[in-house]
């Protein structure tokens, strides 16, 4: 686990092949649980299973509200989907499936941000 920081550690942005080409916020929005980055994938799974309180605190921070915005949700959205995870209600398989394709979602914009927030800042230093 990388502790839900919102964003690629530095050692891990070269290896961040999915981010590479930055995809619009439609087109992940509309990317399939199949198609998600596998890492953002495993960090819904991590997010999803460390409870609310845990999902709540991620979700307060700035560059997650700016993800969420951009996919279209909202934090309540969020917590409503861990709940469905977590209690198994309804068709289980199917909550589960869906609370980590749209969790994978924000995690995936999340992350594109951070790293071009790092690239933004790499070359504002081989500028100055």
């Amino acid at each position: 686990s990388r502790g839900f920081d919102g964003g690629c550690q530095e050692a891990y942005v070269p290896d961040c092949q999915y981010l590479a080409r930055r995809p619009s916020s439609t087109a992940i929005a509309v990317t399939t649980l199949e198609n998600i980055p596998p890492f953002c994938v495993q960090e819904a799974k991590e997010l999803l299973d460390s409870g609310v309180a845990v999902l709540r605190d991620w979700l307060s921070r700035s560059p997650v509200q700016e993800a969420l915005r951009k996919q279209g949700c909202q934090a309540d959205n969020m917590i409503h989907l861990q709940e469905l995870y977590s209690s198994g209600r309804q068709d289980p398989q199917h909550s589960m499936r869906y609370a980590l394709q749209v969790l994978g979602q924000v995690i995936w914009e999340t992350q594109i941000a951070e790293v071009t927030r790092q690239q933004v800042q790499w070359q504002e230093m081989i500028e100055a």
